[in-house]
């Protein structure tokens, strides 16, 4: 056993770090230096990536231009400011198709797109009237329908469009198979909202506030 205490303890030798490249670990050394330099251009460029994609975002717009170069206006594939009535028109029909759902293999689905885009107090009233008729979901459930919802091709009427604003009165056919016959209910429905933007969780970028069935008379 050594008797030499901590403070007595000779200092260890320097030693250079072109010495430690020559000594047998100047190997591992040299790799550890290659995975540090690795990992810090990975990170440099991801930085340069995400630095990108924020300049994209914030950049204006694609532009629009006429034959002669001269910029007319600016692409906007998503602005609610532009949509046209054509394309309202087809989600609005969509909306309808999911509201009037009696597939029985898609029925909670459809209600649940119908309900997310529904103002949040319409879409509470709805989903208190589809828990209230729930002996009528457990029958189409257990009856493996397929229900269709036809539209003629002047079935959606814009009575208003102003600004986000709109309102319409759209008409069709619920159509669902009995056997060797088909059974066909009239709809004919008043929606009154406002356009939002198109995103993953509202696809159709409708936010209907009042729905009123003008056959029934019922409005939610």
């Amino acid at each position: 056993m050594n008797d030499k205490t901590l403070g007595s303890l000779e200092p260890l030798p320097q030693v250079t770090y072109q010495e430690v490249i020559k000594s047998p670990f100047g190997n591992y050394v040299r790799a550890k230096n290659t995975v540090l330099w690795a990992g810090f251009l990975t990170m440099l460029v991801i930085c340069l990536a995400l630095s990108g994609s924020l300049l994209y975002v914030t950049m204006d717009p694609p532009v629009l231009a006429g034959e002669n170069g001269k910029i007319i206006g600016h692409i906007q594939y998503d602005d609610v400011d532009v949509r046209s009535p054509v394309q309202i028109k087809r989600q609005l029909k969509e909306f309808v198709r999911y509201y009037k759902s009696f597939n029985s293999t898609t029925i909670g689905e459809d209600r649940l797109l119908a309900a997310q885009h529904m103002c949040p107090p319409l879409a509470k009233r709805a989903g208190a009237k589809w828990r209230s008729d729930k002996q009528n979901l457990n029958k189409i459930l257990a009856s493996r329908q397929v229900s269709s919802v036809i539209f003629e091709p002047n079935s959606v009427n814009i009575t208003h469009l102003r600004g986000n604003e709109f309102e319409a009165i759209i008409s069709a056919e619920l159509q669902i198979p009995r056997g060797i016959r088909k059974e066909v209910n009239p709809i004919k429905l008043q929606v009154r909202g406002t356009l939002i933007q198109m995103s993953n969780r509202f696809p159709l970028g409708l936010g209907v506030c009042k729905l009123v069935d003008l056959l029934s008379g019922e409005a939610l």
